[in-house]
C-alpha cells in the first residue's frame, strides 16, 4: 500500500509505505503479525528524506497529516498508533531531536485503538483519528 500527501505550498510529497508481502494472509494483517512500514519526505527537487519508523514503532501506516508546526502525524494501522515525528523545521523541534524523530512517546498517545486509518488536524490545533473495527 502506497499512500501520500501533498502541501499546497511547495508540492513536498509524503509518502507513507507499508510492507507487506502479498503472501500474508488477511488474518496475519488484523492480528498485527505483519511488521513493516515508514514515512519518506519527497522535496520539489526530487531530494528523499527518510525512511522514518519511529524507532519500528510505526507498523502499517495508513494515513498522515501535517500540523500547523511541520510535525507529522502517522496513523498506523497495525500498530494500532498515532505517531508524531519531527517535520523540516529545526525551531519546531523539542531539544536534541530531528527531521523524522518521534515527538510521542513510544506506542501511541492512545491506548485501545484497533485500525487506526486516518488522522486530520483540524484549524485549532487537534489531531483526530479514525480508529476503525472498534
Amino acid at each position: 500500500m502506497y499512500l501520500s500527501h501533498q502541501t499546497l505550498a511547495g508540492a513536498t510529497l509524503i509518502l507513507v509505505s507499508a510492507l507487506l508481502a502479498a503472501s500474508v494472509s488477511a488474518a496475519d494483517h488484523i492480528e498485527g503479525r505483519v511488521e513493516g512500514g515508514d514515512v519518506s519526505m519527497i522535496r520539489p527537487d526530487g531530494t528523499v528524506l527518510g525512511h522514518f519508523d519511529a524507532g519500528k514503532n510505526i507498523t502499517g501506516p495508513w494515513g498522515v497529516a501535517i500540523d500547523g508546526n511541520d510535525n507529522v502525524w502517522v496513523a498506523s494501522s497495525i500498530s494500532h498508533s498515532i505517531t508524531q515525528l519531527c517535520g523540516v523545521r529545526p525551531e519546531n523541534f523539542p531539544p536534541g531531536l530531528a527531521t523524522g524523530d518521534p515527538i510521542s512517546p513510544p506506542g501511541s498517545y492512545i491506548d485501545g485503538l484497533q485500525t487506526v486509518t486516518a488522522v486530520a488536524i483540524d484549524p485549532a490545533g487537534n489531531a483526530w483519528v479514525a480508529n476503525s473495527w472498534n
